[in-house]
């Protein structure tokens, strides 16, 4: 049965080339090529950048990273859905679908850190 949830068939987090590749950073694994774009599916097997950071966050397993990742994802997802609008085009449906998974998804990852962050806290003080 299909459903509207990201692609996560591809394991690695590749970063690409292009303008918008400066804000990835962690461990990505780079690739070169002049077809990889940070927005757009490629032919060679390239994710967009906002499903490479979606994907790093909803990965990460470091407690000091993840509210950062969860921030740069959002903001990737936000960055793709207002070029999306901006083209005004029918054949954006699945990815806008998609985006919206996604940015809900993060919003549910965030605000379950952010209560384990503040039981965390709770029970330092208690100690």
């Amino acid at each position: 049965m299909p459903t509207n949830s990201p692609d996560m068939s591809e394991p690695d987090l590749i970063a690409t080339k292009g303008p918008a590749s400066e804000m990835v950073t962690g461990n990505y694994k780079m690739i070169e090529g002049s077809d990889a774009r940070p927005d757009h599916a490629c032919g060679n097997g390239t994710l967009p950048l906002w499903k490479q950071l979606y994907q790093a966050a909803i990965l990460e397993m470091d407690r000091e990273t993840i509210m950062r990742r969860i921030l740069d994802a959002e903001q990737a997802i936000v960055a793709r859905a207002l070029t999306l609008h901006s083209e005004s085009s029918a054949n954006h449906a699945k990815e806008l679908g998609a985006l919206a998974y996604s940015a809900n998804f993060l919003a549910e990852l965030r605000r379950l850190e952010n209560t384990r962050m503040a039981g965390a806290n709770g029970r330092g003080r208690a100690l």
